[in-house]
């Protein structure tokens, strides 16, 4: 014991901090199907939102031994739910962190294209199939090679994702080429 911490009480703890994110998600997933608007839109720059969330993982990367590349265009002003597209950046994100090889690369790039804004995540991965790889936003969908207790991953996460860009009327796709990279795409 630690500080009269037993290991049966750090665990019950790590398990409530999972039921409670598992139960946000399910709630913010919920208010996305009653009301799939974005509750607040506004002009914001995606370009600064996409660096700070960038920031907020680089240490966990470092730790994880993975690194984070990212291309972004300064500048890119969007009108929507900064909160939500900050959400969805976040989880896009993390999934790469759970779920890249390791010593992976993540690149990540923010690009205009016309009118609209591409977001693209792209990270090695282990025992995915060639082609597309949409099914992983199904609600409670787990890879078989994901569904070990270590990622703390619900299969939620994607799901909630997609409930977001559609909200902005957007569309979010996940693609794994024969190199063993998969690819998500989120245009805006």
């Amino acid at each position: 014991m630690v500080n009269g911490e037993s290991e049966w009480t750090k665990n019950t703890r790590d398990q409530v901090k999972r039921l409670t994110a598992l139960t946000n998600q399910m709630v913010a997933l919920s208010r996305l199907d009653e009301n799939p608007e974005p509750k607040e839109k506004a002009k914001f720059d995606l370009s600064d939102v996409a660096y700070e969330v960038i920031d907020h993982f680089s240490s966990l990367s470092e730790v994880r031994g993975k690194k984070i590349s990212a291309d972004i265009e300064d500048g890119i002003k969007y009108v929507g739910d900064e909160n939500s597209i900050r959400q969805l950046i976040s989880i896009l994100v993390d999934n790469a962190m759970k779920y890249a090889v390791e010593s992976a690369d993540i690149s990540i790039s923010l690009k205009r294209d016309g009118r609209k804004v591409k977001f693209v995540l792209k990270n090695l991965t282990d025992g995915m199939e060639e082609g597309s790889q949409d099914i992983l936003f199904e609600r409670f969908y787990r890879p078989d090679s994901s569904r070990n207790s270590e990622t703390g991953g619900s299969g939620i996460g994607l799901s909630l994702a997609k409930s977001i860009v559609e909200s902005h009327k957007g569309r979010i796709t996940a693609r794994c080429d024969g190199d063993g990279y998969i690819t998500f795409q989120v245009t805006l």
